[in-house]
């Protein structure tokens, strides 16, 4: 219970650091926080700041949490981040903040986020993002969802899904070309 103790003190510590108006305090929160998963609610939060640069650094923060997190090797800390990132794309947050999670979880995301992730394909608001998202994630589990969807989305979003599906397809030889056939 300590260690959670300090663990939150300096939560609040780094997230007062982000609301510096002192670039180079901000910049070494930042560096401190892309290696803590914990940190994605609360800087989702702020992200949506009134303050611009504040809301400027906590995006930069949480993209260093999800680069940092997709690295090889790192699978249970990718685990960690794509929960708590589809709980923010999930919620009722504004717009933005659900838009530049689903864009993240792109990156961190696995088979194990896919279901959530192609709930958010019927919210009108988000599923551009969705779909981007789940065109990058590998596995078959994301190819699965976007067929899915081609099958019963509405029709002004049907070509943004086919699109997708095209781009799975893709191999080096296929880019940039039309041999890819749906």
């Amino acid at each position: 219970m300590l260690e959670e103790s300090k663990l939150w003190a300096r939560v609040v510590e780094l997230l007062m650091h982000v609301k510096s108006d002192k670039a180079e305090i901000r910049t070494a929160a930042w560096n401190e926080m892309g290696k803590l998963s914990e940190k994605v609610i609360p800087l989702s939060d702020l992200s949506s700041s009134e303050d611009k640069p504040v809301a400027k650094a906590a995006k930069g923060l949480l993209e260093a949490i999800a680069h940092r997190a997709a690295r090889p090797g790192a699978k249970e800390e990718a685990k960690e981040v794509s929960e708590k990132l589809l709980e923010v794309a999930s919620s009722g947050r504004p717009v933005p903040v659900r838009a530049w999670a689903l864009h993240l979880l792109g990156f961190t995301a696995d088979g194990r986020a896919v279901p959530g992730i192609a709930r958010l394909l019927k919210v009108t608001e988000v599923q551009e993002e969705a779909r981007l998202a789940l065109e990058r994630i590998p596995g078959s589990a994301s190819t699965s969802a976007l067929k899915g969807a081609s099958k019963t989305t509405s029709a002004p979003f049907r070509p943004n899904i086919e699109q997708s599906l095209r781009a799975r397809e893709a191999t080096p030889k296929t880019v940039g070309t039309t041999l890819v056939k749906r």
